[in-house]
């Protein structure tokens, strides 16, 4: 049985920026972000100045749990209050 993969969308700045698409946080002033769309959380990496993907979830856990450059427990924190501002799951 083949295993389909699941693709992910990407927006470009001037979308991704515009609150009329949703609310959006920078995490621990890295290339990750939150932002709720289309009614759902959904983490971003900034992969250039002009565009950010949309990415797993799992990626976004791994990325900061195994990194030493960023502060998990900020992140943590910071979605914590992304989530209780916007009620976005």
């Amino acid at each position: 049985m083949k295993k389909t993969r699941k693709t992910y969308h990407s927006l470009d700045q001037r979308t991704f920026l515009d609150k009329k698409t949703g609310p959006w946080c920078q995490l621990d002033n890295s290339n990750w972000f939150v932002k709720k769309y289309q009614g759902k959380m959904q983490f971003y990496l900034n992969m250039a100045d002009s565009k950010y993907q949309a990415m797993p979830e799992a990626c976004f856990e791994s990325t900061f749990t195994n990194s030493k450059k960023y502060n998990e427990k900020e992140i943590r924190q910071q979605i914590s209050k992304f989530v209780e501002e916007h009620h976005a799951s």
